[in-house]
């Protein structure tokens, strides 16, 4: 979620989603800055892993130990959520994954992009390279734009599916 008050951006944060800001303060690429504004949930960051075994929750990859860490009971493989915070999830709520939003905030301008997205979008591309299309595109509407992130995303996806796919 974000709030926009004046000058001051909001952010509350929960699960696999991101949110960047993109600032422009030139009319070419060298002056772009994108600037990450909140914090993933996964089971990569320590904080976040501890408090699921703590609260009897375990963290490991799928069975043949491919894709990203995972949230799993201790016996059993479910609930297999790839992040530690979560909102409506009663089986990991037990095991430690809470609802509880992160919250930050920031500055920006009239020159200030932000871009809200999954780990669809974030897993697949950099900041830094969402940033360039944006700035390529800057003068097209919104939903052009947003597909050209979607295309991207899912281009380099299937290009890793391809490679798994050559390799087992």
């Amino acid at each position: 979620m974000a709030l926009i008050k004046g000058t001051t951006i909001y952010f509350a944060n929960t699960g696999d989603s991101r949110a960047i800001l993109i600032n422009f303060k030139e009319e070419n690429d060298e002056h772009i800055t994108s600037i990450k504004t909140t914090n993933d949930h996964s089971c990569d960051v320590e904080s976040e892993a501890r408090r699921v075994v703590n609260k009897g929750g375990r963290i490991s990859k799928v069975s043949n130990n491919m894709g990203p860490l995972r949230v799993w009971l201790r016996h059993e493989d479910k609930p297999g959520l790839a992040m530690t915070r979560s909102i409506g999830d009663h089986v990991a709520k037990n095991i430690g994954v809470i609802a509880t939003p992160e919250i930050s905030f920031t500055d920006i301008s009239k020159e200030s992009v932000m871009v809200l997205g999954s780990d669809g979008l974030f897993e697949f591309m950099t900041n830094e390279d969402i940033a360039k299309i944006i700035f390529e595109n800057r003068n097209q509407k919104a939903d052009y734009v947003a597909k050209l992130l979607v295309n991207e995303a899912t281009h380099t996806w299937k290009q890793i599916q391809n490679y798994l796919d050559d390799i087992t």
